[in-house]
């Protein structure tokens, strides 16, 4: 059903719900370890999902998929940019 809504092939649709999963256990692992480098890196994979999902919404097959996809890709992007104030005052705060 959501492969028909996005327009994908069921195996990618799969394979990204994999990778989801995937990267929530390596956020998970990264947070007992906190430092600078791992929020960027957070950062970019956000920053890089969230442009992925627009994408993928430009060509959902019903209009409550796109809405859905840019909702998300809205709240992805804004955690990546939460992220980006946190770098910066982190940066401001470091001795």
């Amino acid at each position: 059903m959501t492969a028909t809504a996005v327009r994908l092939p069921e195996p990618v649709v799969v394979g990204i719900g994999a990778a989801v999963v995937l990267w929530a256990g390596v956020v998970w692992w990264l947070s007992l370890r906190p430092s600078t480098r791992n929020l960027r890196l957070v950062l970019a994979a956000n920053a890089l999902a969230a442009c992925a999902l627009a994408a993928v919404s430009a060509t959902a097959a019903s209009v409550f998929a796109l809405l859905t996809l840019v909702a998300v890709a809205i709240d992805v992007a804004g955690f990546a940019g939460s992220q980006a104030v946190a770098l910066r005052r982190l940066a401001v705060e470091a001795p």
